[in-house]
């Protein structure tokens, strides 16, 4: 009885052993890790084992493609090297429009001491229409002016700073509020009306289309006949 008990256990275990080296997924060398055969691949996220060649009869699946964000209407194959250079492109827009858009400001301005000797300055406030049938805006003002047509002009809302405008025989420079800062030399551009208000405030004529007119010795008009701006104001002489 012992002995085919044993014959039997001993004929299983070997069955046993012929089906595992057949399917080779495990070593029979004690202590090594799981072997796969050379037709078979695991995955390595979830532990499945799969054949490496299709059975016969069936079919692979087919490729996933991804249709690009942005066509090209190319060839198949030229749209993956389009959006594989996308994000350099990308940068390099950036770049070009960060050199542009910066080319156009310049550092904050320097402190400019106008208590120094040569100085003069007026007070007063006026009346901004931003445009043709715009209702008036209150700004307060602050002009210092100096020989060789060189003025400072300080434009303020309820006591908060709103533009500021510095101009000397040959430059002109603007700050706003917003952190703006533009100078260039030669003559204000007549588009920017605060600088042409400097200019008039300076004594000096404006470019056209402005119209500067003196209405008494303390109140003045700027106006622009095209765009309908207009500033109505007064300054202490």
């Amino acid at each position: 009885m012992n002995a085919a008990l044993a014959a039997g256990s001993h004929a299983t275990d070997t069955h046993h052993r012929e089906m595992i080296s057949r399917n080779c997924l495990l070593s029979l060398a004690p202590g090594f890790s799981r072997v796969l055969a050379p037709h078979l691949r695991q995955n390595r996220f979830n532990g499945f084992v799969r054949l490496r060649q299709h059975a016969a009869g069936t079919k692979p699946l087919k490729r996933l493609s991804l249709r690009p964000l942005f066509p090209t209407r190319l060839k198949p194959g030229a749209n993956e090297s389009v959006l594989a250079e996308g994000p350099c492109l990308l940068i390099m827009l950036s770049l070009i429009l960060l050199f542009t858009f910066t080319a156009c400001r310049t550092a904050p301005p320097p402190r400019i001491d106008t208590s120094a000797p040569g100085w003069t300055q007026r007070s007063g406030q006026a009346a901004w229409t931003p445009a043709r049938d715009a209702g008036e805006v209150v700004i307060d003002l602050n002009v210092w002016t100096r020989a060789q047509n060189e003025c400072v002009l300080d434009v303020s809302k309820a006591a908060l700073p709103f533009v500021f405008a510095h101009l000397t025989a040959g430059t002109w420079r603007i700050d706003t509020a917003s952190g703006e800062h533009h100078s260039a030399p030669g003559s204000p551009p007549a588009r920017v009306s605060w600088l042409q208000l400097a200019r008039a405030l300076a004594g000096q004529t404006p470019a056209a289309p402005w119209r500067f007119e003196r209405r008494d010795s303390t109140e003045w008009q700027l106006t622009n006949p095209r765009t309908g701006e207009r500033f109505d104001g007064s300054l202490t002489p």
